[in-house]
């Protein structure tokens, strides 16, 4: 008997999906392993705009940069992130002002439904916007002495996830800088209906009342 309820309790387990962290989901200014890049290296997950609307992207710059200026060293630092900007100048060559940032990340196989973000970021000198999927979270953040956090609880879709930072310059240098907790269930391709398990669990009930007849009768 006790095999039997350790195997329905192995059933109702391993029915249930485990937790995880978003895989492709990476902070700015690491390679594919999550180590921070080298000053100056282009950042292989955050592509840099040059915008004039938020909800806009405007101009793609191409690939963001770990910045390499001197002056990233003033700002808040976190070990799993660097501090990005459209060139590694940082905009001390005064290119770039309104610069947003986007990074995808894929839900393809997981439950959106149950998907979690906490974001941390800062920017010298602000982020004005963000955006989830081409809709506005209404949050916004000044400072690069701290980071900001919030959480994204929704409005994610089961493929491609895009999320759009609108950071500002307002004078020379610049930068931004943004890293995440984050967690999502996989999708189960095939849950026990209610009623099956009720009759799998009265099926054990019935089993477990004759096998104590059959005890009862041995003795």
């Amino acid at each position: 008997m006790r095999r039997i309820l350790l195997a329905f309790a192995f059933f109702f387990l391993a029915a249930t999906p485990a937790v995880a962290q978003i895989p492709t989901l990476f902070n700015t200014g690491v390679d594919a392993a999550g180590n921070q890049l080298a000053p100056g290296s282009l950042d292989p997950h955050y592509q840099a705009y040059q915008f004039s609307t938020y909800g806009t992207p405007g101009l793609l710059l191409g690939q963001a940069y770990a910045i390499n200026n001197g002056y990233q060293f003033y700002y808040a630092q976190n070990p799993t992130s660097r501090w990005i900007w459209a060139s590694p100048a940082g905009n001390l060559d005064g290119a770039s002002y309104n610069t947003m940032f986007r990074t995808t990340f894929d839900l393809t196989g997981y439950n959106a439904a149950t998907a979690l973000i906490n974001v941390s970021m800062g920017a010298d000198n602000f982020v004005g916007a963000v955006y989830l999927n081409g809709v506005s979270l209404n949050h916004s953040y000044a400072g690069f002495f701290s980071f900001d956090n919030f959480n994204i609880t929704s409005g994610f879709t089961g493929a491609i996830n895009t999320l759009d930072f609108y950071a500002v310059d307002q004078g020379p240098p610049a930068a931004f800088n943004a890293f995440y907790t984050s967690q999502v269930t996989p999708a189960v391709t095939a849950t026990p209906e209610p009623a099956s398990l009720a009759l799998m669990a009265t099926g054990l009930v019935a089993l477990a009342g004759v096998t104590r007849r059959r005890r009862k009768t041995a003795l």
